[in-house]
């Protein structure tokens, strides 16, 4: 999800369908498990699209920020160090080499800068800068090149290997734990970096009175109906009777289904027309953006009745074959940016759905195909198919995406859009 910094409300919903081969029970997977399997990064990116001359601009103006803007000095420096990791894993071939005074200008910042809290900053920027330039022609060498840009670029790739060497900076371990300490630093080194982008998440109060309001009512229903059976069978048959024994004994046994039907009903019924957790993002002091999501799961009935746009897309047979659907919603509420340059709220969500792809059963086939006149084997996985529909609102603009995913208990082997 993406939210520019004049988007005021928006929100996405997502249904996917899973056949009857990957669903013990319609109401065994629960909103606690759903959350545990959700991954989700937030984080904020500048506007404006980054360019060569725009970083160039950066670099001339951090010295003079270092001693009297240190705040705007951070926010540019994390600008420089994430636009030009950006570009740099962007270029392909021997074009990287334009870089390369680009690079070399951002290294000898921290000469010039004399305040010892920036030029600290500076020379983690500065690794961190070398050490991705350095990946990258590695990438462009294993890649290959023409036989004409050989010479120029590996003149280049020696230059920053000799130049990092003589700064003292650690391109390379040979050993594997010197290796686990070197991208252990370089990630510690990035998060300081990119901290004026970095959003703090504060939980705020669910609906927690609420919910236990819709506990205390379905509490009151079950013990108003075993008392009426209760009362019901002591004036018809007294106080000390067969009767009314059993009849108080079964009545205390449907009170506790009643009351758990009905808290599992009604809560449910609440958290899909509201919702289930509730949170803000804040950069620094400033709030920035508020989000209310829940989740639901529904079966039979209450399933088609929800998923009707969706299954009226699908072949019959395939229609059939769906035994539940995941309904998942998220909303947003984004206040005026207090910064001075506006950015981008980005919100990436990853859903493991390795619980429910353990479920079907593991099935392949050998097969074998006369090609190129040799006779190869093949092993196939036998997959099934479940359904994804995105539906997102953007302010006024409303957008529907279907899709197929053919998957099999080894993973997702392929999406498919659905035509709308």
């Amino acid at each position: 999800m993406t939210l520019l910094p004049t988007t005021r409300q928006a929100q996405w919903k997502m249904q996917l369908l899973f056949p009857g081969s990957m669903v013990n029970d319609g109401e065994s997977f629960s909103a606690e498990r759903f959350y545990q399997n959700q991954l989700h990064q937030s984080q904020l990116i500048p506007q404006h699209p980054v360019t060569r001359q725009s970083l160039r601009q950066h670099c001339r103006a951090l010295p003079a920020l270092a001693q009297s803007n240190p705040e705007h000095f951070r926010q540019t420096l994390a600008s420089l160090v994430t636009g030009l990791q950006r570009l740099i894993r962007l270029v392909e071939g021997a074009a990287l080499l334009d870089y390369h005074g680009l690079v070399l200008q951002l290294c000898r910042l921290s000469t010039l800068v004399t305040e010892p809290k920036s030029r600290k900053q500076l020379m983690l920027a500065r690794h961190l800068v070398l050490f991705h330039y350095h990946q990258a022609l590695l990438n462009v060498q294993l890649k290959g090149l023409r036989r004409e840009e050989k010479h120029r670029f590996k003149r280049g790739f020696r230059f920053i290997r000799r130049y990092a060497e003589r700064l003292g900076v650690t391109l390379e371990r040979q050993d594997e734990s010197g290796r686990e300490r070197l991208m252990a630093r370089l990630s510690l080194s990035q998060k300081l970096i990119e901290r004026p982008y970095q959003l703090i998440r504060k939980p705020m109060g669910g609906p927690i009175w609420q919910e236990q309001a819709i506990l205390g009512f379905s509490a009151a229903v079950a013990m108003a109906f075993a008392t009426a059976i209760a009362f019901a069978t002591q004036q018809a048959f007294g106080n000390f009777s067969t009767p009314f024994f059993f009849s108080l004994v079964l009545s205390y046994i449907f009170k506790d289904r009643i009351k758990e039907v009905g808290r599992h009903q009604l809560v449910d019924l609440f958290h899909s027309r509201f919702h289930q957790h509730h949170y803000r993002f804040y950069q620094r002091s400033h709030f920035l953006v508020e989000v209310k999501d829940t989740f639901f799961q529904r079966a039979g009935k209450r399933m088609a009745h929800l998923s009707s746009t969706v299954l009226a897309k699908l072949p019959t047979a395939e229609r059939n074959r769906i035994a539940a659907t995941w309904y998942y919603r998220r909303r947003y509420r984004q206040r005026p940016s207090a910064s001075e340059t506006p950015n981008l709220f980005i919100e990436n969500l990853t859903l493991n759905l390795s619980p429910q792809l353990r479920l079907l059963p593991s099935r392949s086939d050998t097969i074998l195909q006369y090609e190129d006149k040799q006779i190869r084997k093949y092993r196939v996985e036998q997959i099934s198919s479940l359904y994804l529909a995105i539906e997102s609102r953007n302010n006024q603009e409303t957008a529907l995406s279907t899709y197929r995913l053919d998957v099999s208990r080894q993973g997702i082997h392929r999406i498919q859009p659905i035509a709308t």
